[in-house]
């Protein structure tokens, strides 16, 4: 009986109210925070590969499909492409704790 007394008071209705407002709220701004970093994310990896489809492109213009097919190889066995690469991670254990 009281909790049927409390399911049909208006406090409890006003309190559900403002949780699906504040429910909603949390998932517009996280949902925001998503698709920003995904548009960030793909813009970044679409400037990354437009900038080698350059380089290459301009192998290829001065040496040939050759050239294009050895800078290929080299640059998959150097494994060096134009990314920025983290800094060394420093462990306390590794340096001596200081």
């Amino acid at each position: 009986m009281l909790l049927a007394k409390t399911l049909r008071s208006s406090t409890f209705k006003l309190a559900l109210i403002w949780i699906g407002i504040f429910g909603a709220l949390v998932l517009a701004l996280l949902s925001y925070v998503y698709l920003s970093t995904a548009a960030y994310v793909r813009e970044k990896a679409d400037r990354a590969i437009a900038a080698e489809e350059t380089i290459l492109r301009n192998v290829y213009d001065s040496a040939g499909r050759d050239g294009l097919i050895a800078a290929i190889k080299d640059r998959v066995a150097r494994r060096t492409f134009r990314t920025r690469r983290l800094p060394a991670r420093r462990s306390f254990l590794r340096s001596g704790g200081g």
